[in-house]
């Protein structure tokens, strides 16, 4: 198990909570994995800049390489003072050199977190079934959403590190909820709260630990 901790300029906190106004815009750029359906070549080369417009959170270097292949969950513990809102999870393989690569993202909206048995092999996977008798609001308490990233297969060198971000909009590529104020996001990670990533054919998942302040002051 691994810990996502905080970087050495990150603000202190105080308890096992995260929280910052919504941001909405955070973008991934134009030239993101959904541009591929149209043409345009792929290219992630500025998302290390998407940390500034949401919550960041860092593992330790990595003592030796790994090879991970695998199919990423998220646990992610929130709040809001909106009934609603979307929330985007941004994974990056950040080098030694300090230099970062896009590694896999994904996103739910959160009334939309109800879980239920898939009618087809999920694979272990999180299944919403997206019905409007199904939607929950968001609120003040805490609330789980579990959902699932891309697929990955990667190789991490000796002394990367990863980093998750998660944002709660994706400028150039997703019609986010967008409130007016933009509303003020916790996430939790204490015991009760248990915020992660889980990589589990690897056997291991990260904690969003409570070191693991918002980027933003």
């Amino acid at each position: 198990m691994a810990r996502l901790l905080e970087s050495s300029s990150a603000p202190q906190i105080e308890s096992a909570r995260c929280t910052a106004q919504a941001d909405y815009s955070a973008t991934s750029g134009y030239r993101s994995r959904w541009a591929g359906g149209y043409g345009i070549k792929v290219s992630y080369r500025r998302l290390d800049t998407i940390s500034k417009h949401g919550f960041g959170f860092t593992s330790a270097p990595i003592a030796r390489g790994v090879e991970i292949t695998v199919h990423p969950q998220i646990h992610l513990w929130v709040s809001s003072s909106a009934d609603d809102g979307d929330f985007f999870a941004f994974l990056e393989l950040v080098q030694e050199n300090g230099s970062s690569q896009y590694v896999s993202e994904g996103q739910l909206r959160a009334s939309h977190r109800h879980v239920e048995e898939a009618p087809f092999d999920s694979l272990g996977l999180p299944y919403h079934p997206h019905r409007q008798k199904d939607r929950l609001p968001l609120g003040s308490e805490p609330v789980e959403l579990w959902f699932d990233l891309q697929p990955i297969s990667i190789v991490l060198p000796p002394q990367s590190r990863l980093r998750l971000t998660v944002t709660c909009g994706d400028l150039d590529n997703a019609a986010a909820l967008k409130q007016s104020p933009p509303p003020t996001v916790s996430i939790y990670a204490d015991d009760k709260h248990r915020s992660r990533l889980e990589l589990p054919l690897c056997e291991q998942q990260l904690e969003l630990s409570p070191a693991g302040a918002p980027v933003r002051p």
